[in-house]
């Protein structure tokens, strides 16, 4: 497994042994009807004090509106017994980003998709939010002492799987690639993709879930050149996304039916 950096010409510079890759938009971000474009003062403003307040409380606000909601929320009464963690970060240009693992091919589920830092929980395990951060530290090696946690998200479930998931937001700082540790049994690589590609409308599709007999759900595909974020991941980052840039990012506002 290599540990190297993408830039826009596709070439590959090796550095040491993990996977490792700085997206770069393979065209520039359009603008048209449906999109607004990339405010400059708002990506450099995105993690401030301020914007991390009012992410909180947007969360909030739409994951109480469940005709909105692309993500499948969990029962009242069903116990979360696992966590991830969504890893916001500035790559090494300094532009707001977001961390994804790729699970590696020799775990048992959701093998080689695009995922959060996360997992079950343990005894061990004060709290859910010590799950996602002992899964971090265990899968990338990051120092979870250092990093800001800004808060829970709403219990979900992915939607061909009945285990219920508590996320958590965080920022991680500015991402040194020499001390991220990538566990080879659990990690096959690490993507740090730029906020600003999500506002690209060209990024977005859609995939179809049938949840039971009288129920389907349509769920967001972000389709990034050469890899595709779907599914649960993709449902977690739309809600993210549409309260960390609700300027920029302009959700396509997924219902049941």
């Amino acid at each position: 497994m290599l540990f190297h950096s993408m830039c826009t010409t596709g070439s590959i510079k090796h550095i040491a042994p993990c996977a490792f890759r700085f997206y770069r938009p393979t065209e520039p971000i359009p603008t048209s009807s449906n999109y607004r474009d990339a405010d400059s003062h708002v990506f450099r403003d995105v993690f401030t004090t301020e914007n991390r307040e009012r992410t909180m409380s947007i969360i909030t606000s739409l994951a109480n509106d469940n005709d909105w909601i692309s993500v499948r929320l969990a029962p009242p009464n069903y116990v979360p017994k696992a966590a991830v963690l969504v890893p916001l970060c500035r790559d090494r240009d300094g532009r707001p980003s977001v961390l994804l693992t790729q699970r590696s091919v020799a775990m048992r589920s959701f093998t080689g998709q695009m995922s959060f830092p996360g997992g079950k929980c343990e005894p061990r395990d004060s709290s859910l939010l010590e799950t996602a951060l002992r899964e971090t530290r265990e899968e990338l090696g990051i120092d979870t002492d250092s990093l800001e946690v800004w808060g829970p998200l709403p219990s979900c479930m992915p939607i061909s799987y009945r285990l219920v998931v508590k996320p958590f937001l965080a920022y991680i700082g500015e991402l040194e690639e020499s001390k991220l540790q990538c566990n080879p049994d659990e990690v096959d690589d690490v993507f740090v993709i730029p906020l600003e590609t999500f506002s690209n409308p060209k990024n977005c599709r859609y995939t179809r879930w049938k949840i039971n007999e009288t129920l389907t759900q349509t769920t967001i595909v972000f389709t990034l050149t050469p890899l595709n974020i779907w599914g649960f991941t993709a449902a977690i980052l739309d809600l993210v996304l549409s309260a960390l840039l609700p300027l920029n990012y302009i959700s396509p506002g997924i219902r049941n039916s």
